[in-house]
């Protein structure tokens, strides 16, 4: 029948062109050199990082990680260990902390502490600040004890050279740390005009102290810094 064939020439022209604007439409998303694209882990690493800030990189002070001592995942040698010296190894988390900022691939808590040895009291903390000495030693590093250091001192160490700085630090009653009247360690990682850039272990998670509340806190410890430095970089003088 004519009117039948003509539905089915016209059937055939609308499928004809469906089928072209199909392969119009996927030749749009093709790729002229597949092999060009790189691979899914790059693309999304590319889209979702945000690049450092030039130098950031070549500062130690950028570096320090924290590791909190009632984390028993930071790498004490066990439980025993982990139950047995997490509440007095400020000491260990301090050392553990400089010295990974400094590359030290070996510096873990567990390690500080077994090389503190019997300078590190499970009861009283660091009973001998010749440990940090013994533990730059095994490491390969220089290291720097001082008390009665000046502000000015640490102030050019961690904003001039960028290089972290231990100081210890003792609280009283009344302040607004008071687990840590018997003394702590932190980590001083910068500094700006109204106060100090911190990397604490403790559970008080200190992460910037004004001035005024840092230099009572230090006071209190006879303003002592630890520096930790590779062998054969010069030590600043404190």
């Amino acid at each position: 029948m004519p009117g039948s064939n003509a539905r089915w020439r016209n059937v055939v022209r609308f499928l004809i062109g469906l089928t072209l604007l199909l392969c119009l439409s996927l030749a749009a998303f093709q790729v002229a050199d597949p092999a060009a694209l790189p691979p899914f882990r790059q693309i999304f690493t590319a889209a979702s990082s945000t690049p450092a800030p030039p130098g950031a990189a070549q500062r130690i002070v950028d570096r320090v990680p924290t590791f909190t001592q009632a984390d028993e995942s930071i790498g004490y040698d066990g439980l025993a260990q982990y139950q047995r010296y997490w509440a007095s190894a400020c000491s260990a988390a301090v050392s553990a902390e400089v010295l990974t900022a400094w590359g030290d691939p070996h510096a873990t808590i567990g390690r500080m502490i077994d090389i503190l040895g019997a300078t590190l009291s499970p009861t009283a903390g660091l009973i001998d600040s010749a440990g940090f000495v013994t533990v730059g030693r095994a490491e390969g590093f220089a290291v720097a004890v001082r008390s009665q250091a000046s502000l000015t001192a640490l102030i050019h160490i961690v904003r001039d050279l960028g290089f972290p700085a231990i100081v210890g630090v003792r609280a009283s009653l009344a302040s607004a740390y008071p687990d840590l009247t018997a003394g702590h360690f932190l980590v001083v990682t910068g500094s700006d005009a109204q106060g100090f850039q911190i990397v604490d272990s403790s559970l008080y998670f200190i992460h910037y102290l004004t001035v005024a509340a840092f230099q009572t806190l230090w006071n209190n410890a006879d303003r002592q810094i630890i520096l930790f430095v590779p062998l054969g970089t010069p030590l600043p003088s404190l």
